[in-house]
């Protein structure tokens, strides 16, 4: 078994290959199930507002369904920057058939995380901002998982700013966890750090034996693949990372209810 909970397609504004190319490439990759988690985005700065439609996503999903689902587990997924700002729209898609739902934080106000958000303030006052934002995602009741908690890395190591250290931000930091475990989320490790200049899941170690000692058990895995070439990647590390802090097991979900697959069926 091999899962992989975290990618995007042609239906989000950054993705490059459409979902059956995702999918036949899921299954050369020897992948037994995924969540295909497109982009929904209400920032009024983001690129991708509006784009995300339900109707053509599920209409495109259900033919790819029916012809790759004896061969591989497709789950239907949503990735929502912010829900807790949006909560209208986060709503009305209730009534479609998705079986997870990252919330990530990609935007701080007009500043995104991956554009201008670090030279537009301090970075310790945008890291407070995120972390604020990310607990106020967990304590929204409208996810399922916690998205890459410090993916932020990625854009403060290319502006040569300081190594992020979570110690320095431990507080915040154990509250977030709190909530997701309060709240009965599940937190993402997402592997894409793995393959980029960090060189770490986001959430890192420290993190992720923190949540462990917190009591959190429920994790999801992910490649936050936008290219085929990166579909599956750096899965088993994430696990073998798990396994090495203590978890047990991994969490899949359908029609938004949790599941937990024990990592010894990964082996």
């Amino acid at each position: 078994m091999l899962i992989d909970y975290h990618m995007h397609t042609t239906h989000s504004v950054d993705g490059h290959a459409t979902l059956r190319d995702m999918c036949e490439r899921a299954i050369d990759e020897g992948l037994t199930e995924i969540a295909v988690t497109d982009h929904l985005d209400g920032n009024p700065c983001d690129p991708g507002v509006g784009m995300f439609s339900a109707e053509r996503f599920f209409e495109e999903y259900r033919e790819v369904v029916d012809a790759l689902g004896d061969r591989l587990t497709i789950r239907a997924g949503l990735e929502i920057g912010e829900p807790h700002e949006y909560r209208d729209t986060v709503e009305e898609l209730a009534a479609w058939p998705f079986d997870v739902v990252i919330g990530s934080v990609h935007y701080i106000g007009p500043h995104g995380v991956h554009e201008d958000l670090f030279d537009a303030m301090p970075l310790e006052t945008a890291l407070e901002a995120y972390l604020d934002s990310q607990l106020q995602i967990a304590r929204s009741g409208l996810v399922d998982v916690l998205g890459h908690l410090d993916y932020f890395q990625r854009y403060t190591l290319i502006r040569d700013l300081p190594p992020f250290d979570p110690e320095r931000f431990e507080n915040p930091i154990r509250d977030v966890l709190r909530a997701v475990i309060e709240n009965g989320l599940a937190l993402e490790v997402n592997t894409s750090g793995l393959r980029q200049k960090p060189g770490v899941c986001f959430p890192d170690r420290m993190i992720l034996s923190w949540y462990h000692d917190m009591g959190g058990r429920a994790v999801t895995v992910g490649s936050d693949a936008h290219y085929l070439d990166h579909v599956g990647a750096n899965i088993r590390d994430g696990m073998g990372l798990l396994r090495e802090i203590g978890f047990e097991s991994v969490a899949v979900y359908r029609r938004r209810r949790l599941k937990r697959i024990p990592l010894r069926k990964f082996d």
